[in-house]
Parts: structure tokens; sequence; C-alpha cells
């Protein structure tokens, strides 16, 4: 096993071998330095831990103590040498010297020297190039000093790593990966006896054995002219061996490295399977635990009661409960904060890690009657750490535990702006609570369509797209179930340790396919954000009572102007006062919200930048404690509180007529006849508006379309059209450019041990092709993803973007590729990604958006220079070079009119590379077809690269 501190020493090999060698062996001249820079004499790996400078006599100075493996330095300009060289070397030898290097190195030394060094035991060097003694000891102590920096560096990344999958339960894989690309190795855990996996190492079989068998503590043997590091593992025979191979020799530094690593893959494999079962465990009670949480969220307390049985948990002996919820600070472990809320309460409660926000704990409290105490006791877990907030609700009944998570989830953004950083909800009842009975009516006359279905079928429809309006799709699919799984009701987790995977989930899609049809039955959009609310409102007021004949229908222009609506907008948006220019804010909400709550389209109309919109939402969104930059209901809320407080104004005039006034009688509309496609406009006159509709392509929805997507505009299907019609392949090229995004990823998190992306230019999700996220996540869970894109498309489904895996973290920055210094000083990358290790930077289908005059070769290089050494940079990027007169067509499509938001500027291999710049090393293929670069089974090889028109590369960072 290594010494204390032998990461720290430098070998004689690395000062005399390579192109920066700084010594040489004294009896070679240096034209026999090769080819590669090494010189032809190549002493053993002999360790250098100390550097001395010796007097004319070549002695040490007086008092110097015995060292161990020094190198000595001795200036001979005046050509002097001792009388006896022979006895000074001795003497040298015996005080620790394993090395005397003679300078300056135009000084020829005496032809006895080597002989005499030799019958010494030490070695003869002399620099490669002329220095004075001085001069020399200066650079290797230097070198000496950054060797010993680079080894305490990685001794630490060594422990930080071993120590965090000790914590998390996992095996030596990731280990093992970071230790190969350390050290430009292979290292594998060979077993303790040969079941056909030492083939390579046949010859030295006999070696393994002794290893195995514990009588060795290292060996370092050649195989097939590579050099290969052996290291028993564990202190009980027979051992496993770790096995490092290199095709060239090995340095003292990585050698110690693999020796240490080899103790820590020891600790992390001996209690492992304790550990996990462990960790399946707190998983399965974890599972369980959102499982209740679930059921109560569906009103389900029957079998939320059956659920938590098995817990222990006192929680409906009460009549009422409070619901809290508590945001960790960024990078914390979730079961920390779930131990604490749980000690704090005494364990009287139901405390969770929230499934739909990876930095949220949810706890649910039993109250007696009214009284409200639950943050009295969370406040200290809260004041811990100063990134935590807590958001309180009111008391509620327990089957209205979805409306008080509601409350405390919004909370949330007032608390972080709290001295306390605790918000606590005072009883303020939702608008469907307060509206009087010909509220049902109206929602019942506009429901009507849906009740020509099974009653089961209706039910199922209305709770799902009530849950999506409320929620958002994705995450209303991680709050849904629809039945108990086995897991759940065993008490085990078959087959899987994510927590998520216990339950029977709604998919995002299937919820978003249900929201539709609900909405497209009773005449309304899903799309649109005025729309959404309308159908938000109409399902929390309906009970699915049938209209009795003639019965009048009030409209929903007479509801909003109920005192009751009135008096809650008006408490709703009161905080806008407490801003500084109220009247703009209130103007900006106002425009947001006919701009169907799109940053862009805002932007655009207020003629302001996209950054100053999102900065103002968020100063609104903190005051009325209402989430507007995310789909759900603080959005819908907001919409119908505008259009009460205005009395419904033009918001209700982008309304269909059928919304605004439904038929008296209930009678059914043509099931997915889409009425909204041409809107009425109940009010006429010159104040009248339709909803705005945007006529500037964009493109990441004409890449959506191209690609099969729904989520565009006509305008940008009519730019999808045109390009096809130039080139009708251009589907192949997306998913061949979506096929190496996969690809590279698996290759960076499963051969390189990855596990930072920030992918720029992130695009609209596919709904039959995973994210980014998912391919990551799934290999290594514990992956972070950030995603950067300027499309209000994409900011729309932003949601789905952070629905990551519960041990990794997902998020999403709105901001534009061509500022990297806005991403780069963003607080959704400082609380996502660590810059001080390696981070795979994907900028997919994009650098061609952006033109030469925007300077993409600057853009890249500040990204870069950003990353950690070891980093990776992942580019795919449209070419002329194979199909130079389509590809033209394709950038005049583009360029016409300013009809597209951004350009189009297809470039060859050698301008594509230029945009690398300096200190970034291509990974084999190189720049090829984007789909020929190390494609899988499900690539198409054979294509034409003039059918693809796409580049791709692999880049690291080597400094």
């Amino acid at each position: 096993m290594p010494r204390t501190g032998e990461l720290d020493m430098l070998t004689l090999e690395e000062l005399t071998t390579g192109a920066d060698a700084l010594l040489r062996a004294a009896d070679k001249p240096t034209a026999e330095t090769g080819a590669d820079g090494d010189t032809s004499a190549r002493p053993v790996t002999q360790a250098v831990e100390q550097v001395e400078m010796c007097d004319t006599d070549w002695r040490l100075r007086k008092g110097t103590p015995r060292m161990r493996n020094a190198l000595a330095v001795v200036p001979t300009a005046d050509r002097h040498l001792p009388d006896d060289p022979r006895s000074a070397l001795r003497t040298l030898a015996r005080q620790g010297v394993v090395a005397v290097v003679t300078a300056p190195a135009t000084t020829p030394p005496d032809p006895a020297l080597p002989k005499a060094a030799q019958e010494a035991g030490v070695h003869l060097l002399v620099p490669t190039r002329p220095c004075t003694a001085p001069e020399l000891l200066g650079h290797l102590l230097r070198r000496l000093a950054d060797a010993s920096r680079d080894s305490i560096e990685q001794r630490d990344r060594l422990l930080d790593l071993s120590a965090r999958l000790y914590r998390q339960g996992e095996g030596p894989g990731p280990l093992l990966h970071w230790l190969s690309a350390r050290t430009s190795s292979r290292v594998t855990v060979l077993p303790a006896r040969d079941d056909g996996t030492w083939a390579d190492l046949s010859e030295h079989a006999h070696v393994l054995e002794r290893l195995a068998a514990g009588e060795m503590r290292s060996a370092a043997v050649e195989a097939g002219g590579r050099h290969v590091r052996l290291h028993p593992i564990g202190s009980e025979p027979p051992h496993r061996v770790l096995a490092a191979v290199r095709e060239t020799p090995w340095p003292g530094r990585h050698s110690t490295l693999i020796a240490h690593a080899a103790e820590r893959i020891a600790l992390l494999q001996q209690p492992l399977v304790l550990r996990v079962r462990e960790r399946r465990l707190r998983q399965t009670e974890m599972a369980v635990r959102i499982n209740v949480f679930q059921h109560l969220m569906a009103a389900d307390v029957v079998r939320a009661t059956r659920t938590a049985a098995p817990l222990s948990l006192d929680l409906f002996d009460a009549d009422a409960c409070e619901v809290a919820v508590m945001s960790c600070a960024p990078g914390e472990e979730r079961s920390a904060v779930v131990a604490a809320c749980d000690r704090a309460l005494d364990h009287r409660g139901l405390v969770v890690m929230c499934p739909v926000e990876d930095t949220h704990v949810i706890v649910v409290r039993p109250q007696a009657g009214n009284r409200a105490d639950t943050a009295r006791p969370l406040k200290p877990v809260v004041a811990a750490h100063r990134q935590r907030a807590l958001g309180v609700s009111p008391p509620a009944p327990w089957t209205e535990v979805e409306s008080a998570y509601t409350m405390a989830f919004d909370a949330l953004v007032k608390a972080q702006h709290q001295d306390d950083r605790t918000w606590v909800v005072d009883d303020a009842a939702p608008l469907a609570r307060l509206l009087p009975a010909p509220a049902r009516v109206w929602a019942a006359a506009l429901l009507s369509p849906l009740r020509a279905l099974p009653e089961a079928d209706r039910r199922e429809l209305c709770d799902t797209a009530r849950l999506a309006l409320m929620f958002g799709a994705s995450r209303a699919a991680r709050l849904s179930v629809r039945k108990e799984t086995e897991a759940v009701r065993t008490g085990a987790i078959p087959g899987t340790a994510k927590a998520r995977g216990a339950f029977d989930e709604l998919g995002r899609n299937t919820i978003a396919r249900k929201l539709s049809e609900a909405m497209d039955r009773v005449g309304l959009d899903h799309s649109r954000l005025g729309h959404r609310a309308v159908m938000d409102l109409a399902l929390k007021l309906d009970e699915a009572a049938s209209l009795p004949p003639n019965t009048a229908v009030p409209s929903l222009v007479e509801i909003l102007a109920e005192p009751a609506a009135r008096d809650w907008a008006a408490r709703l948006l009161a905080p806008l006062e407490d801003l500084d220019s109220p009247a703009r804010h209130l103007g900006l909400l106002a425009t947001w919200a006919e701009c169907n709550g799109a940053v862009q389209e805002t932007a655009a109309a207020l003629g302001r930048h996209r950054d100053t919109i999102t900065r103002g939402l968020t100063e609104i969104s903190a005051v009325v404690s209402r989430r507007l930059t995310e789909s759900g209901h603080g959005q819908n809320d907001v919409w119908l509180a505008l259009a009460t407080d205005t009395g419904g104004g033009d918001l209700l005039d982008t309304l269909p007529a059928r919304a605004v006034s439904p038929p008296g009688r209930g009678e059914p509309t043509r099931a997915g006849v889409r009425t909204h496609d041409t809107p009425v406009v109940v009010a006429d006159g010159p104040g009248a508006r339709k909803p705005p509709v945007p006529g500037t392509a964009s493109s990441a929805r004409i890449y959506n379309a191209v690609g099969g997507g729904k989520d565009n505009y006509p305008a940008d299907e009519r730019i999808a059209r045109e390009i096809m019609s130039i080139w009708p392949e251009v589907g192949q090229a997306v998913a061949a450019n979506r096929a190496f995004i996969h690809t590279s990823a698996r290759w960076l998190a499963e051969e390189i041990g990855i596990r930072q992306f920030l992918d720029i230019g992130a695009g609209i999700p596919t709904p039959n092709s995973p994210s980014l996220h998912e391919t990551v996540q799934r290999i290594a869970p514990t992956s972070r993803v950030l995603y950067v894109d300027n499309d209000s498309t994409v900011l729309a489904h932003a949601a789905t973007l952070r629905s990551g895996s519960p041990e990794g973290r997902t998020d999403y920055l709105h901001a534009d590729a061509t500022d990297p210094d806005t991403i780069l000083t963003s607080h959704e990358l400082a609380n996502t990604l660590d810059l001080n290790r390696p981070v795979a930077l994907y900028l997919c289908a994009l650098l061609h958006l952006i033109g030469d005059d925007q300077n993409p070769r600057e853009i890249v290089r500040r990204l870069t220079t950003a990353l950690a050494p070891g980093s990776y940079v992942v580019v795919s990027h449209a070419t002329p070079d194979a199909n130079p007169h389509l590809m033209d067509r394709v950038a005049e499509v583009y360029a016409r009119d300013g009809r597209v938001n951004a350009q189009g500027v297809p470039r060859s291999r050698a301008r594509i590379e230029h945009l690398l710049g300096d200190g970034l090393e291509l990974v084999e293929p190189g720049i090829v077809s984007v789909h020929r670069w190390r494609p899988g089974e499900e690539a198409e090889a054979d294509l034409p690269d003039s059918v693809v028109n796409c580049y791709a590369l692999v880049a690291r960072k080597n400094r």
C-alpha cells in the first residue's frame, strides 16, 4: 500500500521523458532524443521527493539531515570536479541522494563520472537546455510543487467521490470511470478466481493468484505491450484485484493514485449489500408515504387511511389538517430535511419528499379544530439553513388537501422575501368557493357536452383535466395515482430503487391528451391561457348536476360581476400597490394576459427585452403569491382576477361565445369540434380585440414541426412546409440529430462518467423521444441537467424539462445563447451545476442559427472557458458540404423577409472546427456526419450524407 505523502512525489522518468523533460542521462547526447520528445535513456521510475543544492565540492550544506529519494544539483560552471568523485558520490548516496544533476549542461562531464555514479548507485543527469545551477534548482522545485499540488487535488477528489458514493449507497462504478479518465487508462475489478475475465493477463495468472491469496500487496506487469498495475482489494483473502492498464509507462503519481483508490474501493464494496438494503427500506417507506399523499390529493381519504396503516401514523383522528411545503437549499439532500422535520414534529405528521419539485419537502399535519401551529415547530428547521423557506396553508378538511397544498406551494414565493423565510396563509378561500349558486349553473351548462360520456369516463376525464389545469401536465402526472400498486400493498418495490417507480402514474402525455380532449368537447383550446382559466373555474364549480329544462343560465360576465368575485380579485391584486410604479406593473400584467402568458410575445408587444419582462413578472409573483411563469392555477387565478377587476373587458372578448354565455338547456355541441378556431367577439366596436396571433416563425417551433411535433403556429407550419418541399428528407436529419444527442449522452454518462450536463438551445420536448435528462438519469440517477432556451414555447414546457430523477437535479433557464454571461452567472446554473467539476456542454442544432456577425466563436470560447478541465463540448451543425445547392435554398428561406426569429448559417467542416477555438481536443471519430458518430443499432448509418447535411463532434477540454 502507498506510504503517507507518497502521492506528492515525482519520478526521474517524468523529469527525463516527454516534450517538457528537464533532464537527460549524462552519457547520452541530445541527438538521441526521439521523435516524441523522449530521451533514449530512461531511468527507472525512481521517486524524487526532495531537491537540494550542493557546493562546488559536491557536498550538501552542513547540518543537512539524512534524506529520502533526493535529487542533488551540482554547479559545474567553473569545470571544477572533486578530487575523488567516487567518494563524493558514495557520500551523497548515503545521505539519501538517488540522482545527481551537473549544471550547466554545456559543461562536458568527466568520462569517468558515469561509471563512478553507477558504482555509487545514483543516476547522473544533465539539463536538456542551457541553464545555471540556481535556475535549474528553481525549475525542479516548481515542478515538484506542481506535482504536489496536483496530487493533493486528486487525492481530495478521490476522497470526496468515494465519500459521496458511500453516503448514497452506490458501488465503485463511478469511481472507476473517474480513475480511467484521470490516469488515461482502463480500470476494472477482476474476480478473485478466474471466470474467463483473466484472459488478457493469462501469462501473469500466477501473479493474479498470489494477489488474490494475499501473498503480494501490488504488482506491475506488461501484457501485450501494455503496462498493467495490479492491487488486491479488501482485507481478507480471497481478494478481488484492481487492474489498471495503460498503453504507455505509468507515471509515479498515477501509480500511487491507483493504489490509494484500491483502498477506497474496498471500503465501498465491503458494506455495499447492507447499505443498498438499508437504502431500499428507506425508499420503500418514502414510497408509501408519497402514495398516502397522492391519495389525499385525489380526496380519497379511505385509501389514504388504508395505505398509511403500516406507517403507524395517527393522522386521521383529527378533523382537519395543515399542509406545509419547505424548499430546501440548492444541492441539499432532502432525506436530511425530511428527518429534521420528522423530529421537529415529534413524528406526528406525514413528511414526504415532493414527487413534483426535486427541492421540496411536504408536511401534512393533523389539527384539532382550527388551531394552526405547524409553522412554530418547523421554524427552527428553516432557520438551520438561510436558503430554506416554508409556506403553510390554513387548516383544511382532509378532503381538501389538494387546495391546501396549492396554497402552501404558492406561499413559498412570499416566504422567500420574509426575514424568517416563513409565510402562513390566512384563510383565503378560492374563487369557486366564494361564488353563489348561479355560478354552478353556468359551469354545468358549459360542461354539458361531457355528460354525453359514460359517468365513469366523464368523472375520470374531469378529474384528470382539473389536476392538469391546477398543476400543469408534468406535475399532475407525478401527483396522480390510478391504483395501488403491488409495491405499496406489500411494502416492497420490486425491480427498482427509485421511489417514483413504485407508483402507476398517469403519463404526462396521457394527462395532456385528456386535458385537450375535455376542453375540445366544450369548445375551448387548451393552448390558450384564458380558455384554461375558464375551464379551471368551471371544473371547480361543477357538481355534475343536469340542468332542468328552461334553466336560466347566467353569463360569465354576470358571474364575475358578483361582489364576492370582485372582492376576491381586489384582494389578489391589492399587493401590486406595494410595488414601485403599480400602474406599470398592472399594465405589464394585462399585456401578459392578452399575450397568452407568453414572455416573448409580451416583450414584443411592449417593446422590452424578455429579461426585463421576466424580472417584472417575478416581482409580481412574489407579492401576489402566484407563479406566473409556470402553467397552472397561479396563471389561471391571475387571468380571472384581471378579467374580474376590469369588469370583463378585452380579456373576456377573446373567449368563444359559448364559454361566456353557455346554452341555457345544456345542449351538447358535436364532440371534437373546436369552436375556438373561430373565436366570437362578444363586445362590438373599436375597442374589441382578438387574441394576439404570433406572426414571426420560431426556429424551435420550425424544428418541432419538421420533426413531426405539434407545438407550433401557422407561421411555423408554413415555413416548415416550405423547407420540406426543398428538403423532403429533413425529418430524417432531425431524427439523426436526436439520435446523436442520446448516443453521445449515453457515452458520456456510461464511459466517461460525466454527471453534469448543460444543454443550450434545448428546444421543445418531443413526445416520442426522451429528453436529455431522461437518458442520462436512467444511467446515473444523480446526474444534474440544466436546459437553456429563449423560446417562449420551450418555456411553456419548462415543467416537463424539470421533471428529473429524485437523486439528481434538472432545471430550466430562460436565456439567450448569444448572452453567455447571463447563463454563466444565473442562479439556475449555480443551483444546478458545479463548474469546478467536468460538465458536458451541449450546443446541438444551435450554432448554425447564430450568424457570423454575432461572433459564435467568441460565444463558444466564453462558455468553454468557464468549464473545468475534463469537460466535453457536444456540437451538431448544419453543413453545405454534401449538398451546397440545397442548403443555400434552405438558408434563403430563413433569411427571407425576416420571417424567422433566427438566421440559418450552414458551415463547412473547416469553419465548424474554427468555432471550437483553442484548448479543445476532438474525440474520435472527429467531425463526421451526425448519423456516423459512433452509430448504435437504431442509427441509420447507411443514409447518404447529402440527406442528413449535418456534422457532429465531441471535444474534450484538457486545460
